[in-house]
């Protein structure tokens, strides 16, 4: 275990910091996550209930934050109804708030980077927009060039 130490004055000790703790709290909800172990509210898309942590939610999109923390009545709910998302991009978005990892392919980009936008998972569109660099072809130009438009990609 790494950690490193910062000198201080005697009264006030010696400052340590882990340089894991960070990864383990993050492998730790998503154990909880997995195991459907104290979510407090469910998030609705589709008809499929997603199982969540409002806090952990709140900490990966302003979205989230914003909707769990001011006084809207989802801040309230058990089920929280999302409009604008489909459940494919939910899903993936999910994922990588629990996991850190994304996966992207032709078939869910479209509600990813929907999901993403309106959810405001702004590290998830730079990864679109990293992937519409990587699969552009003189074939799907033309339209990854009106979805990064869409989506307001500049990148």
């Amino acid at each position: 275990m790494a950690t490193t130490a910062t000198a201080t004055t005697a009264t006030r000790g010696r400052s340590y910091a882990s340089t894991h703790h960070g990864n383990a709290v993050v492998e730790g909800f998503q154990r909880l996550w997995q195991d459907g172990l104290m979510c407090d509210t469910q998030l609705l898309v589709q008809g499929q209930c997603f199982h969540v942590h409002r806090s952990y939610l709140a900490a990966c999109s302003q979205y989230f934050f914003t909707m769990f923390t001011e006084d809207f009545q989802e801040k309230h709910k058990d089920v929280v109804e999302l409009k604008g998302v489909t459940a494919q991009g939910l899903r993936a978005l999910l994922d990588y708030g629990y996991t850190g990892t994304i996966i992207i392919n032709d078939a869910n980009l479209q509600d990813v980077l929907e999901a993403a936008a309106h959810l405001q998972f702004t590290e998830v569109l730079s990864f679109c927009a990293q992937y519409l660099r990587d699969e552009l072809t003189i074939d799907n130009c033309l339209h990854f060039l009106k979805m990064a438009e869409l989506y307001e990609l500049s990148e």
